[in-house]
């Protein structure tokens, strides 16, 4: 009798332990609970946890990347704002409506990178440009604009500037293009690299073909050209195909928008 008794007291040591060990024990939430299963999940499928997913990519010290957009179009400025600040890495710190705000802005906030209209008043982008060099080296430029000239393009690209992009282009390609310039890297956007593209070949037209173009624009037929260079309709007619060939057209319409476009011809 005196044996089972002790049994009986040791059991119920034993229970005790248990429930004291249990009340020691962490309770984990049924987020905490969530995000340890959905992590267990990504290891298996070799994705990203939620937690890094929630947080993103953060800059120095895990502090957001800075921005500063300047526009002088307050709906530009809006659904860019909107666009990076989707991003969780990124924050904007401050807007301008001109260039003399986005110096200041710049000149004051030091960020990280700035997004810059070309064309603004006050300054151009390419001037804010160069005044952010001097007040406010680490920063990185990016030059949006809706109206490239290949020649200013160049000129950007050679004071410094980070990142190119035409506001007719993807917002994913502005996005991940911020994420590579913060990176280091510059980056072209795929619409101002074919504007260049278009201009070198512009610059490959013959002498001859330039005049062609010009009697056209000048509203000529084949043989009224032919008759005013001294040349065959034929060989008119093979220089107006060059000529379309080159500048990436195929009617005479397109081919004086683009060559008025491009400067080619007088409007």
């Amino acid at each position: 009798m005196i044996l089972v008794q002790k049994k009986v007291d040791i059991f119920a040591d034993r229970v005790r332990i248990d429930r004291a060990f249990e009340r020691k024990r962490p309770v984990l939430s049924l987020g905490d609970m969530q995000l340890a299963q959905h992590s267990e999940t990504c290891q298996k499928r070799q994705a990203v946890p939620f937690a890094v997913q929630v947080s993103g990519f953060r800059g120095r010290g895990g502090i957001p990347i800075s921005i500063v957009i300047a526009d002088d179009h307050a709906l530009t400025v809006g659904g860019t704002r909107a666009a990076i600040e989707a991003m969780h890495e990124f924050k904007v710190v401050g807007t301008a409506g001109n260039g003399i705000e986005a110096i200041a802005q710049i000149k004051r906030l030091s960020p990280d990178c700035a997004v810059l209209d070309l064309v603004m008043p006050g300054a151009s982008g390419l001037e804010v440009l160069l005044e952010a060099r001097r007040w406010s080296p680490k920063t990185k430029i990016a030059i949006v604009t809706g109206s490239p000239s290949a020649k200013t393009l160049r000129r950007l690209i050679e004071a410094g500037a980070a990142g190119l992009f035409l506001k007719s282009g993807a917002v994913e390609e502005l996005c991940q293009g911020l994420r590579d310039i913060v990176a280091g890297r510059t980056v072209v956007g795929a619409g101002v690299t074919h504007c260049i593209a278009q201009d070198a070949a512009n610059d490959s037209l013959t002498r001859r073909e330039t005049e062609v173009l010009q009697c056209i624009a000048r509203g000529l037929s084949n043989n009224g050209i032919a008759e005013h260079l001294g040349i065959s309709a034929k060989t008119v007619d093979n220089h107006r195909t060059n000529l379309m060939r080159k500048l990436e057209v195929h009617s005479t319409a397109t081919l004086l928008v683009r060559a008025m476009r491009d400067g080619l011809v007088e409007p």
